[in-house]
């Protein structure tokens, strides 16, 4: 089964705003899964004070996952972000 790694935060609005999240994002994934695979990057949740929450998933493949090594990461199986990235 495909599974994906996911990171969220929340970003203090959009255009350039994002970017840095973004990039923060990517960095936390990078170590945790090592060499990534296949990305995809969204955003939902707009706030009243202008922010919105930010989404970076990889695909991190079939393999047995590492819990303790994905600990401040999302791992998802069987979820639409593992399908897209499947």
């Amino acid at each position: 089964m495909r599974a994906a790694a996911e990171a969220s935060e929340r970003a203090p609005g959009f255009g350039e705003l994002l970017g840095p999240s973004f990039r923060r994002l990517f960095e936390r994934l990078r170590r945790r899964v090592g060499r990534p695979g296949i990305g995809v990057a969204y955003y939902d949740q707009l706030a009243d004070d202008g922010s919105v929450l930010v989404h970076l998933g990889v695909d991190i493949g079939d393999d047995a996952v590492d819990e303790e090594r994905l600990r401040d990461v999302a791992v998802l199986r069987d979820h639409r972000l593992a399908q897209i990235l499947g």
